[in-house]
């Protein structure tokens, strides 16, 4: 076992779990002390290991899914979290400590919670911050059809330049879809704004432009 500490918490967690997928945590935990006499960090409650800079409730949401059970290769029960804002933080974590399947299971959980189509700001930020080119387009293309259009605050969010290049995506499709955005959509309507979006965007999020 070893004692990590979040915040002012102390989690009790299995040492292997973290080691077994984590490159970092195999680091950390193999990082030789001076003297033979200093417990090493995370042996006990006054050496834990302490992680810096991360919220208790994160952690929380990370440590549920990263001991959810599977059984072969396929995950079975993962947190059925009602908002994404608990994958958003599993994404966070399982990225920054490189726990590549738990990274996967964060991404595919956002996908089917349609993060892209409830929240396309969120989703494009956060493919942004944690390099999830899956959502990227699919965030745009929400945006580009959605009916309300970028509110000040969420052009705050995205900034000046993708604030501009959104609009003219916006403009360019209801142009072409005569003025509205919810209007059924054609096969032939999806393949001009997708071309138009990677056009526009090419420069900015070259990562869409090449999926």
């Amino acid at each position: 076992m070893a004692l990590l500490q979040v915040g002012t918490q102390l989690f009790k967690v299995p040492r292997r779990k973290f080691e077994d997928g984590s490159e970092i945590f195999r680091d950390m935990f193999a990082v030789p002390q001076l003297g033979s006499d200093v417990a090493a960090e995370g042996s006990s409650d006054d050496r834990p290991l302490v992680l810096e800079g991360i919220r208790e409730e994160d952690f929380c949401a990370f440590l549920r899914a990263l001991f959810a059970p599977r059984y072969g290769c396929k995950t079975s029960a993962l947190p059925s979290y009602r908002a994404p804002e608990a994958w958003i933080a599993v994404l966070k974590l399982s990225t920054l400590w490189h726990f590549d399947l738990l990274r996967t299971d964060a991404i595919e959980a956002l996908n089917s919670q349609r993060l892209t189509d409830e929240q396309p700001v969120g989703a494009l930020i956060v493919a942004r911050l944690y390099d999830v080119p899956g959502l990227l387009l699919p965030a745009i293309h929400a945006l580009a059809r959605r009916t309300e259009s970028i509110r000040i605050e969420e052009a705050e969010l995205l900034g000046l330049s993708t604030t501009v290049k959104l609009a003219a995506v916006r403009e360019s499709f209801l142009r072409f879809n005569r003025g509205s955005s919810t209007m059924p959509v054609s096969l032939q309507q999806q393949d001009r704004l997708d071309k138009h979006i990677r056009e526009v965007f090419k420069d900015e999020l070259p990562e869409a432009a090449k999926s």
